[in-house]
């Protein structure tokens, strides 16, 4: 299980993603929908731990994976193993 609590991402003073909590658990799959720009491969990247390579974004959030609490930053540079993102039509 991985849960997401307070996730926050702003570029200068904007906003642009906020949840307040999210959980995925093991073996669970997720559906994201929306129109284009609206946020989708943003979140995907946030919960891969990989905004690391944006500077530019304020990225907030705490992360608990198999219940060890970590701040959005010390889970991106602990990475875990692998992060898939798959595609289906």
């Amino acid at each position: 299980m991985i849960k997401f609590e307070e996730i926050k991402i702003k570029y200068k003073e904007n906003l642009l993603l906020f949840a307040e909590k999210f959980e995925i658990k093991k073996g669970e799959k997720i559906f994201l929908t929306g129109s284009s720009g609206q946020g989708k491969t943003l979140f995907l990247r946030y919960l891969g731990g990989f905004l690391d390579f944006f500077p530019e974004l304020e990225k907030e959030g705490l992360v608990f994976l198999k219940d060890e609490k970590k701040d959005y930053q010390t889970y991106c540079d602990n990475n875990f193993d692998s992060f898939y993102i798959g595609q289906d039509a």
